[in-house]
Formats: C-alpha cells, sequence, structure tokens
C-alpha cells in the first residue's frame, strides 16, 4: 500500500465510523501496527509532524480531542495528508 492509498483508506474509515481516531486508523493500515506503539509508527509520527509541529504529541491529541468537530478534523487531516504527503517531506 502506498503512503498515499494508506492515508486515503485511513480517512474513508475515520468518514464511515470504521474508526474514531487518526493515529489509530492510520496505524492500523501498517504493518508495525501490533508490535509498536501507535505514535512510533513512521506514517502516524509523520502524520503528526505536519498537523503538530513543535509540540508534544498529547498536546496534539488533546487539541484534536477537544475540537468541536473532531471526527471532521481527522477526516480532513488524513486526507491533506493523502494529496499532499511529499510535499511535507
Amino acid at each position: 500500500m502506498t503512503k498515499r492509498q494508506l492515508y486515503l483508506e485511513a480517512s474513508r474509515r475515520l468518514a464511515e465510523g470504521e474508526q474514531d481516531y487518526s493515529c489509530n486508523a492510520i496505524g492500523s493500515l501498517t504493518r508495525n501496527y501490533s508490535s509498536q506503539l501507535t505514535r512510533q509508527i513512521q506514517e502516524v509520527k509523520e502524520y503528526c509532524e505536519v498537523f503538530n509541529t513543535g509540540h508534544f504529541y498529547d498536546e496534539f491529541v488533546y487539541k484534536v480531542v477537544s475540537s468541536k468537530n473532531s471526527r471532521n478534523l481527522r477526516v480532513m487531516m488524513t486526507s491533506l495528508m493523502a494529496v499532499c504527503w511529499r510535499d511535507f517531506q
């Protein structure tokens, strides 16, 4: 699965309510999901670095969870990663 496919699938799962959290949606699509902490998976790290530059992981999680439309925010961020991940490298 390419990174684009991974982030699009994570976005779909979030939009359809199959997953509640973006980091888990992304991580569950990787080979290392069962053997690592979610935030240590490379694709999750990249996602968090793009949308959480310079802040702690827990701060990022808090901001997203406390958002009024957290599901929409997660869908938007994972969709942006799918389309633009190369630009963020």
